[in-house]
Formats: structure tokens, sequence, C-alpha cells
């Protein structure tokens, strides 16, 4: 219930009702529970200006989840309250000078000295893995990232507990941040038994299949060889202009769809720097090719759908722990 209660757009006792298929008395129950809990804030919403107002339970703006985003060559970090209100977003840059212990000191300082000025503190922690670190070690970044896997998560739990006085309280996968971002609705398709393909394109090139029944697919277009000889991930790290980026995503979703049966593709880039020329682009050599343009929804990466589903999710574990009393 705390689940659905979270991926609904509004939280009220009728959607919480409706969605986990439960009496109205039952999800009152749980939504009172979360008021009483300081969790959520009651408010008043009129419709149209007109008629009765309706009763909605929204999350407190001093509840915020950290999300380190440890899954690419770059490090994120974002600070958001609720579903999408991003409070902090920074990036850092890995530098192979220090061990991966004091890059990550160095970090996280940076992100204490900004969490210090805000009014509240961080609630909860999360943390993103990649699913292939070792993906990272076959590209030409190799030399300055550090590939952090599942042996790491401990480091980073006891560094986190020092300077924020407590541990993630969820460590994820790559595949598993987007699958919270599409259970919660941070990325949102009608039918929640399609299967979804995830492209996210930034400091690294991830894709993977989300399919309704079985466990997802991680593409290693890193090993690809294109039609000239060229490797997808050289043309991957030397793409300079929205062209070249729309070319390589075109060539990732025709190969992707061919490959799976995609309902939705979901692609992530920097559209506010490489802005919309992209999806044109895109439709363009679909157009050109005389094939279907699959179904494609853009998102922004600032901060990626995969850090703001984990956020929710480190939400939702955080309510449950409180609680379980654990």
């Amino acid at each position: 219930m705390i689940d659905t209660a979270l991926a609904c757009e509004e939280i009220t006792r009728t959607t919480v009702s409706q969605s986990a298929s439960v009496s109205l008395s039952t999800a009152g129950k749980l939504l009172t529970a979360l008021d009483e809990c300081r969790f959520t804030n009651k408010i008043y919403k009129r419709e149209d200006g007109c008629g009765s107002p309706s009763k909605l339970h929204v999350i407190r703006e001093d509840i915020s989840v950290l999300v380190l985003d440890l899954s690419s060559y770059s490090y994120s970090a974002t600070i958001s309250c609720g579903k999408v209100n991003k409070v902090i977003f920074e990036k850092y840059a890995y530098d192979p000078a220090l061990s991966f212990e004091s890059n990550l000191l160095v970090f996280l300082s940076k992100i204490g000295m900004k969490i210090s000025k805000l009014s509240f503190s961080v609630s909860a922690i999360c943390t993103i893995i990649a699913d292939d670190p070792e993906r990272l070690l076959r590209t030409s970044h190799a030399s300055a990232c550090y590939a952090v896997t599942c042996a790491d998560v401990s480091v980073v739990n006891h560094t986190c507990a020092q300077l924020f006085g407590i541990a993630p309280i969820l460590n994820l996968n790559l595949s598993q941040a987007i699958h919270c971002a599409a259970n919660y609705g941070i990325i949102s398709y009608r039918d929640m038994r399609a299967n979804l393909s995830y492209i996210r394109f930034g400091d690294s090139f991830d894709s993977i299949y989300l399919p309704y029944k079985s466990a997802p697919v991680y593409y290693k277009f890193d090993r690809i060889i294109l039609d000239d000889g060229k490797r997808f991930s050289t043309l991957a790290e030397t793409a300079s202009s929205s062209y070249d980026l729309a070319y390589l995503l075109m060539r990732s979703i025709n190969l992707m769809d061919c490959a799976y049966p995609t309902d939705t593709f979901f692609v992530e880039y920097d559209i506010d720097c490489i802005g919309d020329g992209v999806q044109d682009y895109i439709s363009r050599f679909f157009r050109a090719s005389d094939i279907t343009l699959p179904q494609i929804q853009y998102l922004g990466n600032n901060p990626s759908a995969a850090s703001l589903g984990a956020s929710v999710a480190a939400l939702s574990s955080l309510i449950k722990a409180h609680i379980t009393g654990i």
C-alpha cells in the first residue's frame, strides 16, 4: 500500500483505494498514519475553483533523500523531496591520482557542504551502481574512472555513516533503479504489463531492456561494430553534435527493437544542452529507411530517471522501516 501510495500522481484516499484494491477505510487509515508520523501533510485542493475541496496528502518538504549514482565514470548526487522536487544536483569527475576511498570522501564532502546550507538534513540515502561495472573499463575513460562494484558498497556505506550519520538504506543497480522509476511513475506509460527499453546517453551510454515478466537485459553496445568498421563505443565517446547523438540513438533503438518486443522506449539525454533537434533527426532516420518509428518518450537527465526512481524507493523503505521499527 505504501508503494502504491507513492506511485499515485496525487495521494488521496480514493486513488490509494483504487490502485491498491483496498477499501476506502483501509486507505484512509494508512494516510492518517502517514500524516501522524509526519511523512505527509494534508492540503486541500479545489478543482477549477468550484465545488468542495478534496483532501490531498503530500510528502513533507523536509523529508529528503540523497541518491549517489556511481554507475558511470562520472559520479552524481541528487537530493530530492517527494517524487520530482530536485533540491541539489552535483556531478563529480573521478580523480585517478587518488584512491577510490579518497575520491569518495572528496565527493561526499562537497555534498555535505551543500547539505549544511539547507534548512533540513537528509532523511535517507540510496546508492546506484552499474549492472556491468567492467564495461567502464572497456572505454577510453578507463584510466580516469573507477568501476564501483558490490564489493565497494560497504566502503560507501561506512563513509556515508561517518559524514552524514546514516548509512544508505538501499543499494541498487541501474536496472533496478529504472524499474523503480517505472513502478513509481517517474517515467509514465499506460499499460503496466508493457515491455520497456531505457537508453541513457550522458557520461556513459547505457541501454537496458525491461520486460514485464522476466529479468532485465543489459545491452553491451560497447562491443558492437557498425557497418563502417568503427566500434559503437568509439562513436559514442566522440559524438559532438545533435546529429551524431541522433544517429547513435537511432541505431540503438533499431537494434533493441529488432532484438526484443519493446512497447515504449525511454531515451534520456541532456535536453537542455543538446536541444530537441535530436528527436527530429531520429524521426527522419526512420522515415528515410521506411521503418515505423517506435513509441519513444524523451527525458532530461538532470537528474536522471534512475536517480528519481531510487529516491522514491528509498523513501518507501524509510517509511516501512519506521513502521516495522527496523
